[in-house]
């Protein structure tokens, strides 16, 4: 049967759908700095799993076999533990490295959220990359997903 206990909070990924996260690394939603440690990047899936946000947290600078990656799912856009990223507060606050324009929106409407303007180049903020300088960018920071 059934293991007995309440679910996890944070499901796990099947191996299906962690067989999708290079591809989400090559192409992702969106590319923040992390909120919470200083030289990580937080990449936004491109696709939600489970209908929920997947944000993967890599480190670029990573000693040994190249960047550590960690992904982790949040379990429900309401659930006010986790809920959605706040990406507009992220991209307000300058932290905003590259925005797919087309796709990060999409994602967000999924999971309930209006997007904004945050996402357009603000004075005194980092420029956000546009997909031709993103692709450079990902040559320059990472070295062998």
């Amino acid at each position: 049967g059934l293991p007995r206990g309440s679910p996890p909070k944070h499901p796990n990924m099947t191996a299906e759908q962690w067989k999708n996260v290079p591809q989400w690394l090559e192409t992702p939603a969106a590319v923040f700095d992390s909120d919470t440690v200083t030289g990580d990047l937080v990449l936004i899936a491109p696709a939600l799993v489970d209908g929920a946000i997947v944000m993967m947290t890599i480190n670029p600078k990573a000693q040994g076999n190249g960047p550590g990656v960690t992904v982790g799912l949040l379990t429900n856009a309401y659930d006010k533990d986790g809920g959605p990223p706040p990406v507009g507060k992220w991209a307000r606050e300058g932290k905003a490295w590259y925005v797919d324009k087309k796709v990060l929106p999409d994602v967000l409407r999924r999971v309930g959220v209006q997007s904004s303007d945050a996402f357009q180049n603000k004075p005194g903020t980092r420029r956000i990359l546009t997909d031709k300088q993103f692709g450079g960018w990902k040559k320059e920071n990472r070295s062998d997903f």
